[in-house]
């Protein structure tokens, strides 16, 4: 029996760029995973000048077709999906960013009066702190936005603990934070035996927030390591430049399709995240391969120190070289982290278990609205 009638879902970034970092398929099973609960699945693409078009069969796409800054592209998407939806309401809406998309999806619950859920899967905080992608002057407008969003949502899923601590820090709200962890394809990320061609292996945007920098200083103490970067970003072509000048065993790989990862990752000893990690930790762990990061709450959940991977205490090339080498000297060791890393994802990360998180989320929002 289905929950309802249709499911919009607002995501803020254009579907080319979800792509392009990988994460578009994950979001494809997510929507087709609704079309089992909802007789129809919307989805809005935001700043996206493109025509709607069809994701998969019955994933209907639709595009914002005007690009306005950022404060101004919300107004636009707030009107632009009330009119397209004021005659065929949604049951429910979903949202994934609280202070953008989050912000659309509560504007147009009270507009059209029905229900809005929004997951959280990053520190906002932390990461602006870091990249500095909105201005100061910004910042305590954003935090009263967000908190605003939290405020009137039914239940707030979050991704980790980290990201629940995070979620609270803005008011007392742990009654509505639910643990709904992200999911690895469990058939496609598995162990196989292949000839290790990298020592360590990065996979994420090539960013500052994610530290990439550190690979550069690690492989200039090793020279003797083989590291394998995949991904895009904006520090790609200065590191990559600066790799060659330094003649270091750094070998930038691009993008590469997510379904080709699950080789790349067969293929290296030690998947490494030298400041922070995504899905990319689950994926790793789920192809038998253990994990060396920076230690902190978000890792802590899933890199077990001695047990799925090594978590190393302070940020500096020297500690990361001696996690690193003591690492590479045991690898009956790595083996067997990589087993329990394995079985961890196991029982913690399946899709299945996913699906009846999702399910029970949408029951609870749709059920307490109509009280």
């Amino acid at each position: 029996m289905k929950l309802g009638k249709r499911i919009l879902n607002i995501i803020a970034y254009p579907l080319e760029t979800e792509k392009r970092v990988g994460h578009l398929d994950i979001l494809e099973e997510m929507f087709e995973n609704q079309k089992s609960l909802f007789e129809e699945v919307y989805v809005y693409s935001s700043f996206d000048n493109g025509k709607d078009y069809e994701l998969r069969k019955g994933i209907k796409v639709i595009t914002s077709k005007i690009i306005l800054p950022k404060p101004l592209n919300l107004l636009w998407d707030i009107l632009y999906l009330y009119l397209k939806f004021r005659k065929n309401k949604p049951t429910i809406i979903r949202a994934l960013v609280p202070h953008t998309t989050g912000i659309v999806a509560l504007a147009l619950s009270k507009l059209l009066g029905v229900p809005f859920v929004v997951s959280v899967h990053t520190d906002r905080k932390f990461v602006n702190k870091v990249e500095k992608n909105i201005p100061w002057f910004y910042e305590p407008f954003a935090n009263f936005l967000e908190k605003k969003v939290y405020e009137e949502s039914i239940i707030i899923p979050v991704i980790s603990n980290y990201i629940g601590n995070y979620v609270n820090s803005f008011g007392e709200f742990r009654d509505k934070i639910f643990l709904h962890r992200n999911w690895v394809d469990l058939t496609l990320f598995k162990p196989k035996k292949m000839k290790k061609n990298y020592d360590l292996l990065f996979i994420g945007r090539v960013e500052k927030i994610k530290g990439v920098d550190m690979l550069i200083k690690i492989a200039e103490k090793m020279r003797n390591i083989r590291i394998g970067v995949i991904g895009e970003g904006k520090e790609r072509e200065r590191l990559e430049k600066e790799a060659k000048e330094k003649k270091i065993n750094v070998e930038f790989l691009g993008r590469i399709e997510h379904k080709e990862l699950p080789n790349y990752l067969n293929k290296s000893k030690i998947f490494i995240s030298p400041f922070a990690g995504g899905f990319t930790f689950i994926e790793a762990l789920a192809c038998g391969v253990p994990i060396i990061t920076y230690e902190n709450e978000w890792a802590n959940e899933v890199v077990l120190e001695g047990k799925t991977g090594f978590l190393v205490k302070k940020y500096h090339v020297n500690e990361f070289v001696k996690v690193i080498g003591k690492a590479l000297k045991d690898e009956k060791k790595l083996e067997e982290m990589g087993r329990e890393g394995r079985k961890f994802v196991e029982k913690h990360f399946s899709l299945e278990s996913w699906k009846k998180r999702e399910k029970k989320i949408y029951e609870k929002v749709i059920k307490e609205f109509k009280k």
